[in-house]
């Protein structure tokens, strides 16, 4: 028994050895395979009322060794002092680096508040910047402005601050009572106003007398036919301007001068294509004339294209202008006045389109013109593209129609106008001009290619301007400011012809065409005058009708009565052909003068010879409307009563005839 039970014990007690020893390599292995965790330090942040902390990074813990910024943000009425705790600087934001947990306040004191107490005596007013606003913070700063009723001055500010200067600049660093004081005007002033001239001065009061810094208004409104001038008696900005402010601080003598109109210039520009930004420069050029205190009036009728250029702010549409006098100079935007003109549908409010192709527009701008702005003597300039006896003014909108140039005469006939000028190409010529010749006094234009640029506006109306103005003054400084221009440009021409002597040069070109004409018997004659005509005499091309050509009639008058004898062995015959040429040129001369680049300054006009495929070989074909009987529509006056010159039904008669279709 003693040896089961010893057993037993030594077995119990063998167990037991093993637990234990079990147990501690437990707590070993556990030990090893479990780490320790770091200590976490707390900030803990607090502040006073009056702003708001920011802590970077924001977290719940951090590490010994690791940075935080602290931003202090004060509101709008305190200011950042310090920070207090575990931490004691003034820096904003600052830095703290983390050594265990801390405490840290934020400390804001109020921005101190001072207030404005204002005062105004009588006879005025004090207007502050800052609106009702009474109580200001420590720097903020203010404008009082004291203004004086009528009848009254401003004196000086008292109080807290003294000054004469009816403005006054506060930086607040403490109350203050500020009282402004004014005075009465003891004086009373009396205004006198008179004219010279026909017109109206509307006044915004009749009184006797005005009260010290009182304010009067004054329109001047010129009578039909007069034109405002001028006020005398104002500051050198009010003198041109039709409506004036008056201040009233003395005794004032004002005249507002009317002169007689003599000039409304008229310029038609159909800009309903490609050079919309040429018209549009044109009207700038206009503007940098300096138009104030002269007896001249310009109106320009503008139609320009909505796809081409976007200056002015892109409009499209037909506008009407005053021209004004921009001294700004020569810009890209149009500071001329804007008009209604119900005869068009033309209102200053709303966009509307016309068709500048149409003689009925053009007609109504006259009439429109003469009534309105009526004037001693009237001008005409036709601005855009232009192709001589095929018309004028292409307006793209109404689908790219142009307007002829009988239906040109049915506009302006009747309008008793001394200048009828073109800026557009191909008007220089016998069939534009001997269709106005009733029409008008003066023509101008180029018997060739205008430049795109067109005339130099500017230029050309100062040169007037400064002169007599009379019509040949115009025509003097038309010619001159363009050659300025286009010296050295080739191609470059302008012409001035006297319309009433259009009779004389058509007649002299007549009979010596009937000379030539029946000179021509055999080809190789023929041949001769067509060289001397197409080739060897000055000539124009049109690049938009490239088959068209122009002959010079005084060059070449010049060359068939120099070679007259190469056309005949008739002695009789030849003297005729060089008496009938020296009448052209004659004739010419006392119509025409005018510059041609390379050539001087001479008497030129071009007339229609003959559409060419190139500029060797014609095509043989007339178009309809060159040729005399064929009946067709709106056919020039030069082509209804040449019988010499131009293309016959019968094709037997004419130079055209022998040169291109009997002797081809």
């Amino acid at each position: 028994m003693r040896i089961r039970y010893s057993g037993q014990l030594i077995g119990m007690i063998a167990l037991w050895s093993i637990g234990i020893a079990l147990s501690g390599c437990r707590q070993q292995y556990m030990d090893a395979i479990v780490e320790k965790k770091p200590v976490q330090y707390t900030i803990t942040v607090e502040k006073d009322a009056g702003g708001e902390v920011t802590v970077t990074p924001l977290k719940k813990g951090y590490k010994k060794g690791e940075i935080v910024i602290l931003t202090a943000k004060p509101d709008g009425e305190h200011r950042f002092t310090e920070w207090k705790g575990s931490v004691n600087m003034q820096e904003n934001p600052c830095t703290v680096t983390v050594n265990g947990s801390m405490t840290i306040l934020a400390h804001f004191t109020a921005i101190p508040k001072y207030k404005l107490t204002v005062s105004a005596g009588m006879g005025g007013k004090i207007v502050n910047n800052a609106g009702e606003k009474t109580e200001f913070l420590e720097k903020e700063k203010c404008v009082l402005t004291a203004e004086a009723d009528a009848g009254y001055e401003f004196m000086r500010w008292e109080g807290d601050v003294e000054s004469e200067n009816n403005k006054l600049y506060l930086t607040f660093e403490k109350d203050y009572q500020i009282h402004a004081r004014f005075k009465e005007v003891a004086d009373i002033y009396t205004v006198t106003i008179s004219k010279s001239g026909n017109g109206q001065i509307i006044r915004s009061s009749t009184k006797a007398h005005y009260a010290h810094n009182e304010r009067l208004t004054l329109q001047a409104k010129a009578e039909p036919g007069w034109i405002f001038k001028q006020w005398n008696g104002v500051s050198e900005a009010q003198k041109y301007e039709r409506e004036i402010e008056v201040k009233v601080n003395t005794h004032k003598s004002i005249s507002a001068e009317f002169v007689k109109r003599k000039w409304t210039y008229i310029m038609y520009l159909s800009a309903d294509n490609e050079l919309e930004g040429a018209a549009l420069r044109a009207i700038n050029e206009l503007e940098g004339a300096d138009w104030r205190g002269q007896d001249v009036s310009v109106l320009a009728l503008i139609d320009r294209h909505p796809g081409y250029d976007a200056t002015d702010g892109n409009w499209s549409g037909t506008r009407l202008y005053e021209i004004r006098y921009d001294k700004a100079g020569v810009n890209s935007t149009i500071l001329s006045d804007r008009l209604d003109c119900a005869v068009l549908g033309l209102s200053k409010s709303e966009e509307n389109e016309l068709d500048m192709s149409s003689a009925h527009v053009l007609k109504a701008i006259l009439e429109y013109a003469k009534e309105a702005y009526k004037a001693e003597q009237y001008g005409l300039i036709i601005w855009g593209h232009g192709a001589g006896w095929r018309g004028i003014v292409k307006d793209e909108t109404s689908g790219g129609s142009v307007m002829k140039i009988s239906r040109l005469r049915q506009a302006v006939k009747d309008n008793g106008f001394n200048i009828i000028a073109f800026d557009t190409g191909f008007a220089g010529n016998m069939e534009v001009f001997y269709e106005l010749k009733d029409a008008g006094r003066y023509g101008i234009g180029s018997s060739g290619a205008s430049p795109a640029e067109g005339w130099p506006y500017k230029t050309v109306f100062e040169k007037f301007l400064a002169s007599g103005k009379n019509v040949e003054d115009f025509c003097s400084a038309t010619v001159g400011a363009y050659k300025e221009k286009y010296s050295g440009t080739a191609g470059a021409d302008i012409t001035v012809c006297k319309l009433e002597k259009m009779d004389a040069v058509y007649s002299a070109y007549e009979a010596l065409s009937k000379e030539v004409s029946e000179t021509v018997v055999t080809r190789p004659i023929a041949a001769k005058v067509k060289a001397i005509v197409m080739e060897e005499s000055l000539t124009y091309r049109n690049s938009t009708y490239p088959t068209d050509m122009y002959v010079d009639i005084k060059d070449s008058a010049e060359k068939l009565q120099s070679r007259a004898a190469e056309l005949t062995g008739d002695a009789g015959k030849q003297q005729r052909i060089r008496d009938k040429a020296a009448q052209v040129m004659q004739a010419v001369n006392e119509a025409s003068s005018g510059w041609i680049e390379g050539k001087g300054e001479a008497g030129h006009i071009g007339i229609y010879v003959h559409q060419m495929q190139s500029a060797d070989a014609e095509t043989g074909v007339h178009d309809a409307a060159y040729v005399r009987g064929s009946g067709a529509a709106d056919q020039c006056t030069v082509v209804k009563n040449s019988e010499w010159w131009v293309v016959q039904n019968s094709k037997n008669k004419s130079i055209l005839d022998k040169l291109f279709y009997q002797y081809r």
